[in-house]
């Protein structure tokens, strides 16, 4: 895509095969994502602050800490408090940039702009404002520089990725959805993306769709290499295509289904505003794709359980998963009669609008009463609390699957330095060793409905905790 010595041509050195009519675009990194992401990085921007291969992280913020009130940096920190700039947006305006071989930044002529909803969610003035900034801070802090002194780690990082792009089965977008001759398959790699992944996509002005998400979610394995885990990893790539395929189709079909959607989303409003997801589209959108992974991975891995799959994105709030994944089921069955998705489409509207949500309601009040609930050993505004190595005990009151569900804590904390973590033997304690500075307000929040009991359940509620360390 685009590196600082390749112009956007670069998208066809990088192409290595094609299935049917789709090309693949070798998975790589990408200056300008990087460049976007580390100017939110320093304004302070949560979901950039993540970064999880922690030697990448430090010599990030060693090199740039002069450079935190620079105008870029300023303009970053209005756009995000203010405007809601952040996440996708910041990930999409990277995509959409080209660095020349003199260090200037341009934004890429072969885009057709209007194509990227998420680089949209920037004014036309905004866009322009913040590239001159941008090419200010490139040069001003020799950002190239940088970068080029960091390439090894990317290189591993890339090098981690390739069996686990290798098993992806591009094949099933075509069939399962429909096939499109103007289909390019891409994927970036972000180390300051962190754990976050963004299913960024736009068309060229010759027709053609490049999908190219995000994926920042490596980390460093015991023997200190990083790596991307499979069974975290596959689901978010397979996830983040499915974007491009069933956004639109949402789009298409919304005044069909905005009666009920707009319900849904008021019954699980407080769920999806915690995950970003501000509006009935959204989270719609993240339905269906979630239905989709589902049907994925049921016919590539046999021995999943369905029941769990569908019980774990309910219980995030995205109730209708298991209506889609019935329907598309059926789908499946039914390809003689349908040539595509985009033909089923009426009878998968059909089916989300005879969902009963007073049943659902009534359900989920009957199964909280088996919820597990859980006590945290350190206490919500706790002071004093002591420096360096430090062991947070949840506490469970059922068994539970094995996992992690923390996520960031009131505005104006620090979020856990971790280390690791463990759960005992009888799966109802989990020990969570952090890494505590000195006078630091710390802030976590326990999401209770990600934590799963054995028995199908979850721990209930999501509680925060602030706490300061002393000494």
């Amino acid at each position: 895509m685009k590196k600082r010595t390749l112009f956007f041509v670069a998208v066809f050195t990088f192409l290595t095969t094609t299935i049917f009519a789709q090309t693949l675009i070798a998975p790589h990194f990408d200056e300008g994502v990087d460049l976007v992401s580390a100017v939110f990085r320093l304004a302070g921007a949560k979901e950039y602050n993540k970064c999880l291969i922690e030697h990448y992280g430090e010599s990030f913020d060693e090199y740039f800490a002069e450079y935190k009130n620079h105008s870029a940096v300023r303009y970053a920190q209005i756009y995000y408090n203010n405007f809601g700039i952040g996440y996708d947006a910041v990930a999409s305006y990277g995509t959409h940039l080209i660095i020349n071989d003199d260090g200037f930044i341009s934004f890429n002529p072969n885009i057709d702009e209007k194509s990227d909803n998420s680089f949209n969610r920037w004014t036309d003035q905004q866009k322009r404002d913040f590239l001159i900034k941008l090419n200010d801070f490139y040069r001003e802090s020799n950002f190239h520089q940088w970068y080029e002194s960091t390439s090894e780690t990317r290189t591993a990082a890339e090098q981690a990725f390739q069996s686990l792009y290798q098993s992806i089965d591009f094949h099933w977008y075509g069939n399962f959805f429909e096939k499109r001759d103007d289909a390019q398959f891409g994927i970036i790699l972000s180390i300051l993306v962190g754990p976050e992944n963004y299913g960024c996509n736009y068309k060229l002005k010759n027709g053609n769709t490049i999908m190219t998400p995000v994926i920042g979610c490596c980390r460093l394995n015991s023997d200190g290499n990083i790596e991307f885990t499979a069974n975290t990893v596959l689901p978010i790539i397979i996830h983040e295509y499915c974007h491009a395929y069933c956004n639109p189709l949402n789009a298409e079909n919304w005044k069909s289904m905005q009666n009920l959607a707009k319900k849904i989303y008021k019954s699980v409003e407080q769920q999806m505003k915690m995950m970003a997801y501000g509006n009935p589209v959204i989270m719609m959108d993240e339905t269906f794709v979630r239905a989709s992974v589902i049907r994925y991975l049921i016919n590539h891995f046999p021995n999943m359980s369905d029941k769990m799959l569908i019980q774990n994105e309910t219980q995030q709030g995205f109730i209708l998963t298991g209506t889609l994944v019935e329907s598309l089921a059926k789908y499946e069955q039914q390809r003689t009669r349908y040539q595509n998705i985009k033909d089923y489409m009426p009878q998968l509207i059909k089916d989300i609008n005879h969902f009963d949500i007073k049943k659902y309601e009534k359900q989920k009040k009957d199964a909280a009463k088996h919820n597990a609930t859980y006590t945290v050993s350190i206490k919500d505004g706790e002071s004093n609390v002591p420096s360096g190595e430090y062991t947070i005990i949840i506490s469970f009151s059922k068994p539970m699957v094995e996992g992690i569900a923390l996520g960031y804590g009131r505005e104006g904390t620090q979020f856990l330095k971790a280390k690791g973590y463990e759960w005992n033997e009888e799966k109802t304690q989990l020990s969570l060793l952090v890494i505590n500075e000195p006078h630091t307000l710390y802030g976590f929040n326990v999401m209770g409905e990600k934590f799963h009991t054995q028995d199908g359940y979850t721990a209930g509620e999501t509680r925060y905790f602030n706490y300061t360390t002393g000494d």
